[in-house]
């Protein structure tokens, strides 16, 4: 039997646990690597759940900084370390596969060569535009504005959370350089366009190598259209941030960002489109934001309107939720004229658990608001009320991917509804689970802070444990960290193929049609790296090693 902890460890304070399959409950034993003296002695208890029956043991006890390795009856675990700076080597590697990344006129690339210098023709017109720069978003040569944001938010809260030692520059360095991109993809009307490199006229036609030389000839095509509202949104939040990670060194930048961050926000107010779960989540991490930089009230004024908006969607009672055991959950969206018998519950598998995060910054931000004893309710209703318990239904401590109204495979009937741990699995499209994880993490930890709720950090952790190893597979899906690394997707539509870029990260297991997780190496739901989900995993652990 495999033991499974974490490939790299824990930092001292964490909740630490390992898991064996079976029924058997076994001592277990904590050992000094190097010395092999026993710090820590314990049991596996057996726990029954939705993924077969495993045994779990609980050494969050063990917190002296060092090296060990977990015995329980004949077996060993591999080795892993216990301290402050835990994640940091990762983390490093991180930063580094956003530079391997790189698009545009630039050395640094895994290609080591300049590469879409001639990016890109407007769809519409024909015409050239230069949005030379940016990241290619995974294990291809796209650049989706609504996917590759998200390296900047995850640079961002990685250099802000966490103000690593090690980082002489190059944190902000990369910030910069995928900005490049995002404000060339900025019209004067404030919105941020769709794509360039992407899917256009049929799959893959702009996912290949260009000779470099803006002529027409194979330039690629942007598509000028207005990317989707949450993406608006983390635009305006990451155009804020940078302002304010910049203002005391290049005021001249940093008005750039701010002015890109404002125009986009007057157009964002006049579509009046934030209606959905997810785009208020955003929406409101972003005006917390903008008032931190602006102090301005107006943008407070609007935050609380969205609140209000965002919490009208929360499941708030029990009576509500038709004979379910979780509520505060929140529905996907309410447009007038809906029936609440048609509301489907909110989900995000890539772009977030943003109504969690952003009602969080909207606390820490404005804690003596009027409406701030509404929004810390609504967050603990939300952990409280439904990750938490939701995540006591497996052994791993997952939380799950969200609940149906009918059966979506799996079968995991709960009062009327139904839920799966993993994004459903379709013919046409789906992936793995790690953004929605390691999303969540961040939500709970933060959220354990404000509340002095340990338990929701101990959940926030076993968000990453899975990541790194703690799953039925033993298999790590961030890139030369942790073992049994799976053979990361190969594409076939360019040569030469994006290689093994270390600090990338999967989008990890998925579930098949009756949601049983599944790690099949090569596939790209599963193996394909994906700019969200790098974000959301460097987040998370910066958060992990800042508490």
């Amino acid at each position: 039997m495999t033991i499974y902890v974490n490939h790299l460890g824990f930092t001292p304070s964490a909740v630490k646990h390992c898991l064996m399959g079976g029924l058997s409950e076994i001592p277990l034993a904590i050992r000094d690597e190097r010395s092999g003296a026993a710090v820590f002695e314990g049991r596996l208890r057996r726990v029954p759940s939705d993924f077969g029956t495993y045994t779990v043991g609980d050494f969050s006890q063990v917190q002296q900084p060092g090296l060990y390795r977990i015995e329980a009856g004949r077996e060993r675990s591999q080795p892993f370390a216990v301290g402050d700076d835990v994640y940091d080597r990762t983390l490093q590697q991180i930063v580094g596969y956003f530079t391997l990344q790189r698009c545009g006129n630039t050395n640094l690339n895994w290609l080591g060569q300049p590469c879409h210098t001639d990016d890109g023709i407007c769809g519409d017109t024909r015409t050239r535009l230069d949005v030379e720069g940016g990241w290619h978003d995974a294990c291809d040569l796209r650049k989706w504005v609504s996917a590759t944001l998200f390296g900047l938010l995850g640079l961002l809260r990685l250099k802000t959370v966490l103000h690593p030692a090690w980082d002489a520059g190059q944190i902000e360095d990369e910030l910069r350089w995928g900005n490049r991109y995002f404000l060339k993809m900025q019209t004067p009307a404030g919105y941020v366009m769709s794509h360039c490199g992407g899917d256009y006229f049929v799959h893959a036609d702009n996912n290949r190598w260009t000779d470099n030389v803006a002529d027409g000839r194979d330039d690629r095509v942007i598509d000028v259209r207005p990317c989707d509202i949450s993406s608006q949104w983390l635009f305006v939040l990451a155009e804020t941030g940078i302002a304010r990670l910049t203002t005391g060194h290049d005021s001249g930048y940093a008005g750039i960002c701010r002015e890109a961050a404002l125009r986009c926000l007057s157009w964002l107010l006049a579509e009046d489109r934030t209606r959905a779960a997810g785009d208020l989540g955003i929406a409101l991490a972003a005006l917390a934001e903008l008032h931190q930089l602006t102090l301005e009230q107006v943008h407070v004024e609007q935050a609380a309107r969205f609140a209000t908006r965002l919490l009208s969607l929360q499941v708030s009672r029990q009576e509500d939720t038709y004979h379910l055991p979780v509520w505060g959950f929140f529905w996907d969206r309410w447009d007038d004229g809906d029936s609440p018998t048609k509301l489907e519950p909110h989900k995000a598998i890539w772009k977030g658990c943003w109504p969690l995060l952003g009602l969080g910054d909207l606390i820490e931000h404005l804690p003596d608001h009027p409406d701030a004893p509404h929004w810390r309710e609504a967050v603990r209703l939300y952990c409280s009320r439904y990750l938490q318990p939701m995540a006591s239904r497996n052994a791993f401590g997952m939380v799950p991917y969200g609940l149906y109204r009918a059966d979506p495979g799996g079968g995991h009937k709960l009062g009327k509804f139904w839920y799966r741990w993993f994004h459903e699995a379709n013919p046409d499209w789906y992936v793995g689970v790690n953004a929605n994880l390691a999303s969540a993490g961040v939500g709970l930890l933060r959220a354990a802070r404000l509340f002095g709720e340990p338990t929701w950090a101990g959940v926030a952790q076993r968000q990453l444990d899975w990541i790194l190893g703690v799953n039925p597979f033993d298999a790590s899906t961030v890139v030369g960290s942790g073992h049994n690394n799976p053979q990361h997707m190969f594409g076939g539509e360019f040569d030469p193929a994006t290689p093994f870029v270390p600090g990338a990260v999967m989008n990890g297991i998925s579930g098949d049609a009756d949601d049983r997780p599944q790690l099949r190496p090569g596939s790209y739901q599963e193996c394909e790296y994906w700019t969200p989900m790098v974000a959301y995993v460097m987040w998370l652990m910066a958060e992990l090693e800042r508490s």
